[in-house]
């Protein structure tokens, strides 16, 4: 439609926040935000359907509060991969570690009770940092992890994870400057010759 309307959900929104990452689920038609400063610890699901806020009731160990993280979805997994970010207090803790948080059940369908798994993959892990932007790939069944900062800028290396392993990407042409605080986008297409 090519245009933009305010929602007016039919529930209280949660607290304001900023910083945060966001991932949009087909499967629950709606919205799964984590994390940022003034988060509670838990995602929420926007409702695209029924247009309302819906809390959910978590399980399983939890993720640090974080801000400035990534996450991206998998039609694979069903659901949601976050990683790295920081604690945003000040004391300088910066994460590398990835979770998974199941968010529908085997037939696709929004559950309101998920549950939180860190997953620790082998091979070399990026290091750790925020800022930085991270797509999934469902043509390597993984995420891609870029530049970022962690304390200082990152720009040695890309990474990508295929599901067990961590591994170092090798690029040809010039790398991008300016890589924090970026978006990726997945694509089909490769540009150019």
């Amino acid at each position: 439609a090519n245009y933009w309307y305010e929602l007016h959900p039919g529930t209280a929104l949660p607290g304001g926040r900023y910083e945060h990452a966001a991932v949009w689920s087909p499967a629950a038609d709606g919205i799964y935000v984590f994390g940022g400063f003034l988060a509670s610890r838990g995602p929420v699901l926007l409702n695209a359907m029924a247009n309302m806020w819906e809390e959910l009731n978590l399980s399983g160990a939890l993720p640090d509060v974080r801000s400035q993280h990534t996450a991206v979805w998998s039609h694979e997994a069903d659901g949601m991969y976050v990683f790295g970010g920081y604690d945003g207090q000040g004391s300088g803790t910066y994460f590398n570690d990835l979770w998974f948080h199941g968010c529908e059940d085997s037939r696709g369908r929004a559950v309101k009770a998920s549950t939180w798994e860190m997953r620790s993959p082998g091979g070399n892990a990026p290091h750790q940092r925020y800022a930085h932007a991270a797509v999934w790939s469902p043509a390597g069944d993984g995420m891609y992890v870029f530049g970022g900062r962690d304390g200082r800028y990152l720009g040695e290396s890309d990474f990508e994870w295929h599901i067990t392993n961590w591994a170092v990407v090798s690029c040809r042409g010039v790398e991008p400057v300016g890589k924090r605080t970026l978006h990726f986008r997945w694509t089909r297409r490769r540009p150019g010759p």
